[in-house]
């Protein structure tokens, strides 16, 4: 089937919705799918076709759609049209099926167009934020209601977000799957292997994403520097890699705080890097308090034998059980996170339980030929929708 993933970031920016996306991508590729990447670009007017990228790629520059100024309206009135064209253009020469848009955002109002226009079936994925974070103004909340609306069949990679999606339509429940993120640890080793070699560290906790405010990274410094003043047999450092707008802030905070002389804020880190980082960590910790799916990193780490600990939100619940394949403590809840680290930390046992517990957890709940084969028949069943089977979305 030919494909056409519409996302709105993609590599080479680095997060875990690009890697997600690109992960994918080559992984239908491999099972015999045709898959064409188009995505945004500020510098791309009218568009930049990059045919020998693997998958090929094409950018655009995608206004915000829900930004009520009236010069962006103006500005939306000439390029979304623009847009559209190139878009439908790809789409008929290189025979596109479906339209799988990644992570509801500005560039999704696309896919339901070019929908209604070629008869395309239309995936829409969810990945963390969009029917929580993201719908913070009227505006928003009915685009992305409208969004849902239009798609054929929708996706997410956990089940929590589903379940906010159909709070805000509950039609959807009618059409809708749970596709967890695949994983594949010997790709991730091989992306590991094009990193340099890691300097020497001391024992260390690492906390590897965004600096921004859905990661409450506070949380982790406070219960960082309560763990070193508490117990003097805390011995691992805490490594910080990622940038983002608190960056500054949380630096000044690291100071106050008394440990900042073990806390090392490394700044933007490459992907391989990054995995390097996990695998060398004594822990790796995602203390987020909204807006997450089914995070790379917690599966990067999974994968290369890192244990993991996580704030209770239901889609990281649905990813580590806890005691079996990581670590859980209460979202924001400073005391519990400190007694997570000290209690890993302390016991090299535990972190190799952990460990064997979430590879076996990938192996069973994460393969990615299961994943392609689920991707395959959801598909097949838009497509069956664009084309007016009975049970087609409505449009």
């Amino acid at each position: 089937m030919n494909v056409l993933f519409l996302t709105y970031s993609y590599l080479p920016n680095l997060g875990g919705v690009e890697r997600s996306v690109h992960n994918l991508a080559l992984l239908m590729t491999r099972h015999g799918h045709q898959v064409t990447v188009a995505t945004h670009d500020l510098r791309a007017i009218p568009f930049r076709y990059r045919p020998r990228e693997a998958p090929p790629t094409l950018r655009l520059h995608v206004p915000s759609q829900t930004d009520p100024r009236p010069s962006v309206r103006a500005f939306r009135a000439v390029v979304n049209p623009l847009n559209l064209a190139v878009l439908a253009c790809c789409c008929l020469l290189k025979k596109i099926d479906v339209v799988h848009c990644h992570h509801l955002n500005t560039d999704t109002v696309y896919a339901r167009r070019l929908a209604r226009l070629l008869n395309v079936g239309f995936v829409l994925t969810l990945r963390g934020g969009e029917t929580e974070e993201w719908i913070h103004t009227p505006a928003r909340r009915r685009y992305v209601i409208e969004q849902l609306r239009g798609a054929h069949h929708v996706t997410a990679v956990s089940r929590s977000l589903l379940t906010q999606a159909a709070a805000l339509l509950p039609e959807i429940r009618e059409r809708s799957t749970v596709v967890p993120n695949p994983v594949d640890p010997a790709g991730v080793l091989a992306a590991m292997a094009a990193a340099p070699p890691a300097p020497a560290r001391r024992a260390y906790v690492l906390f590897a994403g965004r600096l921004e405010f859905m990661k409450d990274v506070e949380c982790l410094l406070d219960a960082y520097q309560a763990a070193v003043a508490a117990d003097p047999r805390f011995e691992p450092d805490l490594l910080v890699a990622g940038e983002g707008s608190l960056a500054d802030a949380l630096r000044q905070r690291a100071v106050a705080g008394g440990a900042a002389g073990r806390v090392r804020f490394l700044g933007r880190v490459s992907h391989a890097e990054t995995l390097r980082l996990i695998a060398a960590a004594m822990m790796v910790v995602l203390p987020s308090r909204c807006s997450e799916g089914c995070p790379n990193v917690v599966l990067e780490a999974m994968a290369l034998g890192t244990p993991v600990v996580v704030s209770d939100l239901p889609s990281l619940r649905e990813l580590v059980d806890p005691g079996v394949d990581g670590s859980v403590f209460a979202v924001g809840d400073r005391d519990q996170l400190q007694a997570r680290l000290r209690e890993l930390a302390s016991d090299a046992g535990l972190r190799a339980t952990l460990a064997q517990g979430a590879q076996a957890r990938l192996r069973t709940r994460h393969a990615g030929a299961a994943m392609a084969e689920r991707y395959a028949e959801i598909y097949a069943q838009a497509l069956g929708r664009a084309a007016g089977k009975p049970g087609a979305a409505a449009r």
